[in-house]
């Protein structure tokens, strides 16, 4: 018995050092006895390896790239290591992207982007930013076509101001960015979907709706930009409606963007934590407040937002992250439908059923419970409505949540 457990063991010992054997011949071979007819610039490397500490040995080379490509609008395109970096609403480490500057080479076009590419280029360093590392494209091959092209641009939404305004309803609209290279485009829109759905089927006035986002400049018409996404600016914004509001008013709160380190990322790499917005949210009078939160891990804000009065859902428990979403266009998955709930008509003209009860409101209850059931992202909703700090998934009602929602309504 003895022999056949030491047999076992210089077994695997065996396994391991031929496997590192086989990754020092790898690093000897492209180093320095690759054939000369195979130059470093045609042997594709991993983004990892240009990123890492070795990268003072690239910059200023010719090398190819084994990656994903993703495109992005104004020329904000990048090669990826893995497929699915690009649809986490998280700050993606610089390790694991290259910026291409430059235009798109030829053999590429925006419906390829997803797919996994060998891109050809001139490495450097950004010069926003030095800890970023950015390609200069020469050529590109794809290797391996995404199953489903996706490309962020500005999505056409119009807004309707409403006939008639309704004083006692307040909303603020947040999205940080982080900054111009993770700001992606669908976070715009996600506000803006919102924007048009409170002004056109809520009769949100516009004055009452305070949008924070990025550096301040909205990236189209049609939806104003009060402020750009600080701490100090956010801070500003619920200041003022805890002078304005009175306990006959309501407050929706909307965030997305991406989140991480138990906080909502703002722009130029400020961040809030929940016990921050907590503190702001407590200082206000209302009737209800609405909370609804789309980043990564933004589970983490309910045990600090829970409170009487109020309900808070968010995209993702505090452990996982949310995503952008699959089909439907370039939105994020859970609050888009969300938002589609509340709307009741799809963006084809289609109705929505999520009026489960008939009574032609859709209450939070009903809008999360849809919202999740539409939800196909690898993500777990949590909603909270009793003030206890514990979220729960779906299907409402779930223990003594799902109760006091029923008769929150935008």
């Amino acid at each position: 018995m003895a022999g056949s457990k030491k047999s076992k063991k210089g077994l695997v010992a065996s396994i391991i050092l031929v496997l590192i054997g086989l990754n020092v011949v790898q690093f000897v071979y492209f180093t320095w006895l690759r054939p000369s007819g195979v130059p470093q610039a045609d042997s594709p490397l991993q983004v990892s390896d240009i990123t890492g500490s070795g990268r003072p040995n690239y910059v200023g080379k010719t090398l190819t790239i084994d990656g994903y490509y993703f495109a992005g609008p104004n020329n904000q395109s990048t090669i990826t290591q893995n497929g699915t970096d690009f649809f986490q609403n998280k700050i993606l480490p610089v390790t694991s992207y290259l910026k291409i500057i430059g235009p798109i080479p030829q053999g590429l076009v925006v419906n390829d982007s997803g797919s996994r590419i060998l891109l050809k280029g001139v490495i450097q360093i950004d010069t926003g930013n030095s800890s970023i590392t950015d390609i200069s494209p020469i050529s590109a091959t794809i290797i391996e076509n995404t199953r489903r092209p996706y490309y962020e641009y500005l999505y056409p939404i119009i807004i309707q101001l409403p006939s008639f305004l309704i004083p006692t309803k307040y909303a603020v609209l947040i999205s940080g960015g982080w900054d111009s290279d993770h700001a992606y485009i669908r976070y715009w829109n996600d506000l803006k979907f919102m924007y048009a759905a409170l002004t056109g089927f809520y009769n949100y006035s516009a004055s009452h709706i305070i949008v924070i986002y990025k550096d301040g400049t909205p990236e189209d018409a049609g939806m104003p930009v009060n402020y750009s996404c600080s701490y100090s600016n956010i801070q500003a914004a619920f200041s003022h409606l805890a002078s304005v509001m009175s306990d006959r008013d309501d407050l929706f709160i909307y965030t997305t963007n991406h989140g991480g380190g138990g906080a909502l990322c703002l722009w130029n790499h400020d961040v809030i934590v929940p016990s921050q917005m907590a503190g702001m949210l407590n200082a206000i009078t209302y009737h209800h407040m609405i909370i609804v939160m789309e980043q990564c891990f933004s589970g983490c804000f309910i045990p600090n937002l829970s409170g009487t009065n109020r309900v808070i859902m968010t995209a993702a428990n505090a452990e996982e992250s949310s995503w952008s979403c699959d089909t439907e266009g370039p939105f994020d998955e859970f609050v888009f439908h969300f938002m589609m709930a509340v709307r009741q008509i799809s963006l084809l003209g289609d109705p929505v059923y999520s009026d489960a009860n008939h009574d032609g409101k859709v209450s939070m209850v009903e809008a999360f419970n849809h919202a999740c059931y539409m939800d196909s992202a690898n993500e777990h909703p949590q909603y909270d409505d009793n003030g206890d700090g514990v979220g729960h998934p779906y299907w409402l009602p779930y223990s003594t949540d799902g109760y006091a929602g029923a008769n929150f309504f935008l």
